[in-house]
């Protein structure tokens, strides 16, 4: 489906406006996440739906970083 958006203003923030049905088509909200990609000449903007937030990596690294700890100090030390 093709359909034309008018980027607007917000104070210093813009956004494109999504209609009711087509948050219902994708089964969105306000706290839905998207991923946006810009394409390289700058000409194009795509919005994908994240179903599933990626893990926060800094966290799963903070975690094997505490279950491993002497073992991190032994590698640091090599």
């Amino acid at each position: 489906m093709v359909d034309r958006v008018r980027l607007d203003k917000n104070g210093e923030d813009y956004f494109f406006k999504i209609s009711k049905e087509d948050c219902e088509k994708l089964n969105a909200d306000e706290s839905t996440t998207f991923e946006k990609i810009i394409s390289l000449d700058g000409s194009q903007i795509t919005f994908i739906k994240i179903d599933k937030p990626e893990p926060d990596v800094n966290k799963i690294v903070d975690s094997l970083m505490e279950e491993d700890s002497e073992f991190m100090k032994e590698l640091s030390n090599l």
